[in-house]
């Protein structure tokens, strides 16, 4: 069975870290950086990263790729949408890099997983 990361990593008590998953998957095409969401929660970055590892078992940087390759894969679903336009709805800098992240989180380019 297929496992939602927007499930996956919250079965924690950690409400800080629950606030930073929420908004980071509101808001995954605007630019977050770890002080804005340390600010967020009211904490340093150094101790919100910590927090964040410890509760989800993943990084900060690792757990937005994430997301933002998951809602890639929904978007590239839709044939009217130009891996451009996907990388930008989904907070990537430039489909390059979506490319890139796409080859090394799951294993092909994007243009197969559309062909699928």
């Amino acid at each position: 069975p297929q496992k939602s990361i927007y499930l996956a990593y919250r079965d924690h008590l950690s409400s800080p870290v629950h606030e930073v998953q929420d908004w980071l998957i509101a808001n995954m095409d605007k630019p977050n950086t770890l002080r804005q969401l340390a600010n967020r929660v009211h904490l340093s970055p150094r101790h919100l990263t910590r927090l964040f590892k410890e509760a989800t078992g993943i990084t900060i940087k690792s757990f937005m790729t994430q997301i933002r390759l998951e809602q890639a894969k929904i978007l590239l679903a839709d044939p009217q949408q130009t891996v451009e336009s996907v990388a930008a709805r989904c907070g990537f800098k430039d489909a390059r890099q979506l490319r890139r992240l796409w080859q090394v989180q799951i294993g092909h380019s994007p243009s197969i997983e559309r062909k699928s």
